[in-house]
């Protein structure tokens, strides 16, 4: 899917961590850019949104209850490749990005970073 630069970023956040959800939203809420469709707590949940939605962003776990992060975003790419998909944890930066390659997710982010670096993140994946 083309998205042209004024679009806002359709955006799904798939986590377990109320703490997480709720931290992202407020941030999200003062980035116009970024659209939050939903938050989803497992990733069977997360298949069934996205079929209906279509998202242009997926922010994705690695570890939730039920289906984990990397399965869910290997069933994402294979049905929707054009679907970006961030792996999120609270690993160690070279863990992220071993989890991020072997699902071929297209970037990931460490929640101990600072939220303006997942959005920096978003902006290079969309080139806004």
């Amino acid at each position: 899917m083309n998205r042209m630069k004024k679009d806002k970023i359709r955006t799904l956040v798939v986590d377990d961590s109320l703490f997480f959800q709720d931290a992202i939203k407020c941030f999200f809420e003062s980035h116009p850019e970024i659209k939050l469709l939903g938050v989803m707590e497992t990733g069977e949940d997360a298949l069934e949104f996205i079929e209906k939605e279509k998202p242009d962003l997926i922010i994705l776990d690695v570890r939730m209850s039920g289906m984990d992060g990397p399965q869910t975003a290997r069933l994402i790419k294979g049905k929707y490749p054009w679907i970006k998909i961030i792996i999120c944890t609270i690993w160690s930066e070279n863990e992220a990005a071993t989890y991020t390659a072997e699902a071929g997710a297209d970037d990931y982010f460490v929640k101990g970073e600072p939220l303006p670096y997942l959005l920096k993140k978003i902006r290079v994946l969309f080139s806004c």
